[in-house]
């Protein structure tokens, strides 16, 4: 039996990922490597213990861009044994990276007023926001900027976040519907399938899209 490929999970912010990713760990992975995390460590060492989230989207553009996708994880894949998921990278340049590196990539969604919701309840300083303000910072994840004349408009750059252009590149898609329970059972799925190879490079390009309580269907 070929071992378990790496798995990239990504998608918008307070969408279950995290769930996700404990799922997993309890199907034969050892390691979440939370990019997030990563970048937020890097600036405490440089002294930003406290780093807004725009702030935390600038230095890892920024370090990216100079020094490659796979700047702030290949370190970390190359010194501790897998398979590993990597839990929330967000631009392009980092996806392609782990996917030339065999990972199978796993898109989270979910409507913006529930992970509104699921954000508020969260209660802390940097989820008390107004739905609108929730929905501008939506937009950047997304691939939007505010221009100059206050518009909002869309993006291609491959060092930025953009998740409209890493969706397609999916070779799994979540639709969380708010049930937790709904949450596991996809992902109970999705690892038995990652151990049969029913999804990830091994098959035909395409989304392998798991639904709350339908089972996976296929999409070429």
């Amino acid at each position: 039996m070929k071992p378990l490929p790496d798995v990239v999970i990504t998608g918008p912010p307070v969408v279950g990922k995290g769930t996700v990713c404990k799922i997993l760990l309890k199907h034969g992975y050892r390691s979440v490597i939370d990019t997030g995390a990563l970048v937020r460590e890097e600036l405490a060492a440089l002294g930003e213990p406290s780093p807004e989230r725009n702030r935390q989207g600038e230095y890892a553009s920024q370090m990216i861009r100079t020094y490659g996708g796979g700047y702030f994880v290949d370190r970390l894949l190359d010194s501790e044994p897998g398979p590993h998921i990597i839990d929330g990278p967000r631009r392009v340049v980092e996806v392609q990276h782990l996917l030339n590196r065999g990972a199978v990539l796993l898109f989270l969604d979910a409507s913006e007023e529930r992970r509104h919701e699921w954000s508020s309840a969260r209660g802390t300083e940097r989820d008390r926001l107004s739905f609108e303000e929730f929905l501008e910072k939506d937009m950047l994840e997304w691939g939007y900027f505010r221009d100059s004349d206050g518009s909002l408009r869309r993006h291609s750059d491959p060092y930025e976040r953009n998740l409209n252009h890493v969706l397609p590149q999916a070779h799994a898609t979540f639709a969380n519907d708010g049930s937790h329970a709904e949450l596991e059972g996809m992902a109970r799925r999705f690892a038995g399938d990652l151990w049969e190879q029913q999804v990830g490079p091994a098959r035909s390009w395409g989304q392998r899209a798991y639904h709350a309580g339908a089972p996976c269907d296929a999409v070429e």
